[in-house]
């Protein structure tokens, strides 16, 4: 097996589905990539917040009270993560200090009487300095194009710039890498679209694709390739369109999650799953043909909603409570079946000393000899493929508390993670809630801590249990929490 083995990992954030993707709204993005400081930027709506990731080391560096934060999208000067909400705000966010720039209220429109489209949920930042939203009703997934200007704060309704498109509202919409321009699709089945320009007009189409609904858009750097997957009558195809909208290039996707295009557009990437094996496609960015795979990093079976890109052809993506690293720089061919990890407790024991030496057990099913075996980012000793089931290993040491992730990597070109799959002694795992008043006095509903013992009775690594009651090796503390 080669010593460089793939930078895919896996970072939870306890964000959820329901948040992430409610029933009855189209895809929308959730992150931004920040090249110059190599951050990512994670909405997460369950959580009220902004995770911040370090791209280089793949782990959380800050988290930034934004409530209902449900989109991310860095301005063309890279200055500035726009955050959109399920509340009526929006949230500008400065790249280099990660502070809170300015929050700014919205009024909404109101395009019939006793009907008000006022909550920003997705924002994408334009070359002008404006950006496109998604504007959604408060209680209602309907949700119409909005240009917004953040100097007069002022919205505009650009239904009217293509009202065959906006039958039903806003479908999916995407932005071009040098913001200058937006696609956004029909939320229907009618397969309308139209791309817009930075000023809101209509720069191309509308048109339609053919019947069917438009359920993921993306677009590359600059604008001479579009990608839509297209569902109708049973069947999903990808279309590969230009810049007039019109289709060059075609495939046929397993289940699909995710698009992105290479920063330099000459790759287009899907997160797909066939048969439960969740990987990731890379077709040629200007023809859609097939040019490799790579396995994706799907936890507990759930496959990742890759969004964007860096510069090394790392994927950024939402997956299992959590945020997906995905490494594509050697796409290949992989086999059938792929490797799968049982469902927790996957590691037994799933506790132990930070001088390392703890006989464990992974288990899960097509596993294949060799196998590499990493704790966190550190190799474990011993490894050994006792059978298609069963991964036998030695924990490796370590200089902190914490919960680490366990990821086996085959010869075959297949990896699986264990989610927080091994506990090195105390650790806090989260502090709810997660943002207060300034003058502090604000009661905590739970601090986590996770103790090791070294009877090993109790075995649950999952955290979500550990949420129901206090298990075996788990203290709850209560207190206050003081800004200062």
């Amino acid at each position: 097996m080669s010593p460089a083995l793939p930078r895919t990992a896996y970072a939870r954030t306890d964000s959820t589905s329901s948040s992430d993707d409610p029933f009855g709204e189209p895809h929308h993005r959730h992150i931004a990539y920040d090249p110059a400081n190599k951050h990512l930027f994670v909405a997460n709506r369950a959580m009220n917040c902004v995770e911040v990731f370090s791209t280089a080391s793949q782990s959380s560096i800050a988290q930034i009270s934004v409530p209902g934060a449900s989109s991310a999208d860095l301005s063309a000067d890279g200055s500035t993560v726009w955050v959109g909400t399920a509340l009526e705000q929006i949230v500008a966010i400065d790249t280099p200090s990660l502070r809170v720039r300015n929050r700014y209220s919205l009024t909404g429109l109101t395009p019939v009487p006793n009907t008000i489209f006022s909550r920003p949920i997705e924002v994408l930042s334009l070359s002008n300095g404006k950006s496109m939203l998604r504007l959604r009703q408060p209680a209602s997934s309907q949700a119409l194009l909005a240009l917004w200007d953040p100097v007069s704060n002022s919205l505009t309704n650009l239904t009217s710039a293509a009202p065959a498109v906006f039958q039903q509202g806003v479908g999916v919409i995407a932005r071009t890498g040098d913001h200058s321009k937006v696609l956004a699709a029909a939320n229907d089945s009618t397969g309308e679209l139209a791309l817009f320009d930075s000023a809101g007009n209509v720069v191309a189409g509308p048109l339609t694709l053919g019947a069917g609904l438009i359920s993921i858009a993306a677009a590359n750097s600059d604008g001479s390739r579009f990608a839509v997957l297209l569902a109708a009558s049973g069947s999903t195809q990808l279309l590969l369109l230009d810049a007039s909208l019109k289709q060059v290039g075609v495939y046929a996707p397993a289940v699909t999650h995710g698009l992105a295009f290479s920063v330099d557009g000459n790759r287009l990437y899907l997160s797909e799953s066939s048969s439960g094996a969740p990987f990731v496609n890379v077709l040629d960015g200007h023809t859609a043909q097939l040019i490799g795979r790579v396995p994706d990093a799907a936890v507990q079976g759930v496959s990742s909603e890759i969004e964007e890109v860096d510069e090394t052809q790392l994927l950024f993506g939402l997956s299992n409570r959590g945020v997906v690293f995905v490494d594509t720089a050697t796409p290949t061919s992989l086999s059938s079946p792929a490797p799968a990890i049982a469902a927790a407790p996957s590691l037994i024991p799933s506790e132990g000393p930070l001088a390392g030496g703890t006989s464990v057990v992974l288990g899960g099913q097509n596993f294949t000899s060799p196998t590499q075996l990493k704790f966190g980012t550190q190799s474990a000793s011993g490894v050994t493929v006792s059978g298609p089931a069963q991964i036998q290993a030695s924990s490796p040491p370590t200089v902190t508390n914490s919960v680490v992730n366990v990821t086996a990597y085959f010869q075959s070109g297949w990896l699986a993670i264990a989610p927080d799959a091994f506990s090195y002694g105390p650790q806090i795992l989260r502090i709810l809630p997660n943002a207060g008043l300034n003058a502090g006095g604000d009661s905590l509903a739970n601090l986590w801590l996770r103790f090791w013992q070294p009877s090993n009775q109790d075995h649950r690594q999952d955290r979500w249990r550990k949420r129901r009651g206090a298990k075996s090796g788990e203290r709850y503390h209560y207190g206050c929490l003081h800004r200062t």
